[in-house]
């Protein structure tokens, strides 16, 4: 047996009073109410309500869906309350809503170029929706050594500090010869971030 919550009905006047006040917390209370006792459908009856179905429907959906992932049933005889209801992205209804996308509706599958990072899809299987992810090792398109130092560093050469990625090949100015002694008895083993100004007295 499938039991439907059906006390967020119009013909009660104080669902009534807090649909016209658009009383959050009154009609989320009803709706956890309904689910903790078991409620498998909720059923939003706004009545006729010609006049702002088209804006109350919306409401009622998305106030509900704030504290339960519990399916809706759109109860209304205003054809335009039960589109704008269903253009509303509902979690666990089977439906994909037309501009509704994985992050706003359990029901969508990820799309890649949709712009639109969505559950599934990474940097790797979609970079067109979800770019360069900084901290990945890796120094993508867009990134850069400000906006994302610990993917795209590079060492500078010149600044007196034997950075990771220089050596004394690539940068004899900063990196020390590895294994050569200098004239203050230190050694130095290369890359190690052997520093010729402090530690040796300036160089050249």
């Amino acid at each position: 047996m499938i039991g439907i919550g059906e006390c967020i009905h119009i013909i009660s006047q104080s669902v009534k009073n807090a649909v016209e006040n658009r009383d959050k917390a009154f009609i989320q209370d009803l709706a956890k109410r309904q689910a903790d006792k078991g409620a498998a459908y909720l059923d939003l009856n706004i009545g006729p309500q010609k006049k702002t179905g088209a804006e109350v429907m919306p409401w009622m959906v998305e106030t509900i869906q704030e504290v339960t992932d519990l399916p809706l049933s759109l109860d209304t005889t205003n054809a335009v309350a039960i589109e704008a209801g269903l253009k509303v992205c509902k979690n666990k209804d089977g439906c994909c809503a037309e501009g509704c996308n994985g992050n706003t509706d359990t029901d969508c599958e990820p799309v890649c170029g949709n712009d639109v990072c969505e559950p599934g899809e990474t940097s790797d299987t979609c970079y067109d929706d979800c770019g360069p992810v900084c901290g990945n090792n890796k120094c993508e398109s867009g990134e850069t050594a400000n906006s994302c130092p610990a993917d795209c560093y590079q060492p500078v050469c010149g600044n007196r500090n034997c950075e990771t990625g220089e050596d004394y090949n690539s940068c004899s100015y900063d990196c020390c010869e590895p294994e050569k002694w200098y004239q203050d008895g230190s050694t130095c083993n290369c890359p190690g971030g052997y520093n010729r100004e402090t530690d040796w007295g300036g160089y050249p």
